[in-house]
Order: C-alpha cells, then structure tokens, then sequence
C-alpha cells in the first residue's frame, strides 16, 4: 500500500476507538468506561482530516440516483403465506417514504434527503460504512440518523457502537459539507416536487439522531449494570463531553415497535415499503 492510502487506511488500527472492530454486548458499562474520551476526540480530528472527499471524484455523485424508495429491481420474494419480513434495512427505507419525521414536544420536523447516504471516495474506503438516513431539520441542522431495529432476541450493535459509527459518519460530513449543500441546491432546484429537498444547511456540525424501535432500548435498559454504576448514566456523561469538545448534540429516540404487519408494499414491482402509521418518535432518555 502507497503512503497515500497507508494514511488514509480506515481500520482499528489508525482509529483505534472510530474503527474498533469487536464491542461487548455483555460489558456495555466496561466498554463505556474504559473509553479514552481525549482518544475518541483525536479520532475525530484525525478522521476529518483525512476524510475522503466524495465531491472531488467526478464518478462518485452525493446523492445517488437510484435511491428510488424500494428495495431491490423487482418483486420482493416471501416464502410461505405471511408478510414480507421486515428487516432494519427495510425499516430504514420505509421511513425514507414518509419523507420527514415529527419531532416530539413541538420542536418542529426532520426532512430525510436519503438512506444508505454514500461516503466512500474510492474502493480504498469500503470500511466506512454508509448512514442509515440523513436528516435535515426544519432548522437547518444535518443529522446522521442511526437507525437500529430489534425483532427477535437479537439485539444487534450495542448503543455504544452505535454511537460511535455515527461520529464516524458525522466527522466525514462535516468534511464534505460544501459538497453536500451544493447537491442539495441541485436537487432542490431541479425537483418540481420539492417536499424532501426544502430547506438550507445552516450550521457546519452535524448532529447525531440515534434511533430505535422500544424493544431494542429495553433490552439494554435492562442489562449492563455493575459496580461501576449504570451505562446509561456513563452513556449520557460521554454525550456530554461530546457535545462540549466537538459541538455535536446527540439526541436519542424511541419509535413504534413495527412489524411486518405495519408495512405495506407499494409500487409497480410492489418493492417499495410504506409505513402506515407515523413513527412515534419520542425521547428516550
């Protein structure tokens, strides 16, 4: 590997909190704990730095055209007679379809430009992951929506990984803020039905919206305590000071507990998930 894409390499090596690989499930307070808060902010700095630029590659477009709402190019496929299963993927685009979110206590709405919003610039940065959603405020506030959805026992990523992916993707767009505003001028201005590309980008940070259905925040709500105290309590401490030395609020929802039952298939392959009820969305603290 050349020097150039040695220093970009985006692996747990470079960013050893940004890009680790393996976090408990188990020891979530531990996790939480042993976090060197100075080291979670140099990743930071470091990887907005070192951010690819997704703008300067004329082959790369920041919002791609084929993010049409639906999942796939034809009919989804379902074995047996119930309904289609409804993944966090599924989840994540059938929110897209509702265009904005209502944000609780009258603080206004969440229009949602894209899902599965690219980052990488070229094939060297395949580890970066993509945002569930992007989310621009009535405000002018781009937020990385995190999304997470538990159906079964399995509860995925913990709230800390979470977290951290998202101030992955969070550092990454800040880096790329002109290019996205200008995209978004584009978009606004060559869409007669304007809806999902109104509003400006008024502030340079983003913010970071974590966002999962109840079953998945009480089934941490209800592990993950020790001697060392409770993880929320620890979580909420390292928001703080996140907020304090990188100006990024990270707010944290609960919505409704969907189904397969609360999703209906839509379009002429009839590949393109619909809720039927709002969201809910609501604090979770």
């Amino acid at each position: 590997m050349n020097k150039i894409n040695s220093k970009r390499c985006y692996c747990e090596k470079n960013y050893p909190i940004l890009f680790k690989i393996k976090w408990s499930r188990s020891g979530l307070v531990n996790d939480i704990a042993r976090i060197i808060k100075q080291g979670l902010f140099n990743d930071y700095y470091k990887l907005f730095y070192n951010a690819p630029i997704r703008g300067k590659v004329k082959s790369r477009k920041i919002f791609e055209d084929d993010h049409l709402g639906t999942v796939g190019k034809g009919p989804i496929s379902n074995k047996g007679d119930g309904p289609i299963s409804l993944t966090e993927k599924r989840l994540a685009i059938a929110i897209w379809n509702y265009e904005k979110l209502t944000l609780p206590c009258e603080h206004g709405f969440i229009r949602l430009p894209d899902y599965e919003f690219p980052l990488r610039a070229t094939g060297y940065d395949k580890a970066i992951g993509e945002v569930d959603l992007l989310g621009l405020t009535d405000c002018g506030v781009l937020s990385v929506i995190e999304l997470k959805y538990m159906k079964d026992n399995d509860p995925g990523d913990s709230p800390l990984f979470a977290l951290v992916e998202a101030l992955r993707y969070s550092a990454i767009i800040e880096a790329n803020l002109d290019y996205i505003k200008t995209a978004m001028d584009r978009k606004r201005a060559d869409n007669e039905v304007k809806g999902r590309w109104d509003g400006e980008i008024k502030f340079d940070k983003p913010r970071i919206m974590l966002i999962a259905n109840r079953r998945w925040w009480e089934y941490w709500d209800d592990r993950n305590t020790n001697k060392k105290g409770k993880w929320k309590d620890l979580f909420f401490d390292l928001l703080v000071d996140i907020r304090e030395e990188l100006s990024i609020k990270t707010e944290c929802y609960t919505i409704y507990d969907f189904s397969e039952k609360d999703i209906k298939w839509e379009g002429v392959h009839e590949n393109k998930p619909v809720l039927l009820s709002d969201p809910d969305l609501q604090p979770w603290k």
